[in-house]
C-alpha cells in the first residue's frame, strides 16, 4: 500500500500526530500503513505539499506563499485549537502571580517566533489586541528552542499550550485576557489524485478531531 507522507509542525509531534497515527493504526484494515513523516514551520510545509513532497500537512493557516494567494492552490479544513500560553522563567516574579495577563507583560524582554512561522500572525494580533509593542529580544522558529531560551531567563514567551513539558524547566501560565486561540489545519492540495491510504488517513483526521476536539474547551 503506497506510503503516506505527511508534513506536521513542531509543536504537534508531543500529542496530536502521535495520538492520530496510534488510533488509526489500531483499527485492522489500517495496520499495513506506514508513513514517512517530515517537521518544519507552516510557510515550508506548504511549500513542500504544493511541490508534491507531502501528500497531506498539519500546520498552521497561511494565506499567500511567494506571492501566490493559497487558497486557490490548497485546502485547509480545521481540526483542532491550541490554547496561547505565556512561558516564563522559573523565578520570575510573575511566575507565582495569581491571575496573570497580557499587560503584566508588556515590559518584558520577548522571545518570537520567526516571520516563517505560521504562528507569527497570531501572536501578533495578540499583542495588536491589547495596543502593546512587545521589546523583541530574540525570533526563533521551533517550540522547543524558544522554551530553552525562556529556561536560561534570556527573555518571556507566548507559546500553544505544550502539554508533554516539564514543569521544572519553564513555568506555563494561563493569560486571562487572551481570547484567542491557534487554529490548525490539515491541507490538501486542490485537484489532487489521492492513493486510498492518503485518502483513509485524511478521513480518520478530519472525523476523529472533530469527535475528540470541537466541543467547548476541548484544545491539544
Amino acid at each position: 500500500m503506497t506510503l503516506p507522507n505527511l508534513g506536521f509542525t513542531y509543536t504537534l509531534g508531543q500529542r496530536l500526530v502521535p495520538e492520530l497515527i496510534e488510533n488509526f493504526s489500531s483499527q485492522v484494515h489500517n495496520q499495513k500503513i506506514t508513513f514517512s513523516l517530515g517537521q518544519s514551520n507552516s510557510h515550508d510545509l506548504l511549500d513542500d505539499l504544493i511541490h508534491e513532497k507531502y501528500d497531506l500537512v498539519l500546520s498552521s493557516l497561511v494565506t499567500q506563499l511567494h506571492d501566490q494567494e493559497t487558497d486557490r492552490l490548497l485546502n485547509f479544513y480545521p481540526i483542532v485549537q491550541q490554547e496561547i500560553v505565556a512561558a516564563l522563567p522559573n523565578d520570575h516574579p510573575l511566575a507565582q502571580k495569581p491571575h496573570l495577563h497580557l499587560t503584566d507583560l508588556a515590559n518584558e524582554p520577548f522571545i518570537m517566533y520567526s516571520q516563517n512561522s505560521g504562528l507569527r500572525p497570531l501572536i501578533d494580533k495578540i499583542f495588536a489586541q491589547k495596543q502593546i509593542r512587545p521589546h523583541i529580544k530574540f525570533q526563533v522558529e521551533e517550540d522547543y528552542t524558544m522554551v530553552g531560551f525562556v529556561q536560561r531567563g534570556l527573555g518571556v514567551a507566548l507559546v500553544p499550550h505544550l502539554s508533554h513539558l516539564d514543569p521544572d524547566t519553564v513555568t506555563i501560565r494561563h493569560l486571562e485576557d487572551n481570547q484567542l486561540e491557534h487554529e490548525l489545519y490539515l491541507v490538501t492540495r486542490q485537484n489532487k489524485f489521492m492513493t486510498p491510504s492518503v485518502q483513509r488517513f485524511q478521513e480518520f483526521t478530519r472525523q476523529y478531531c472533530w469527535q475528540h476536539f470541537t466541543q467547548p474547551q476541548q484544545l491539544i
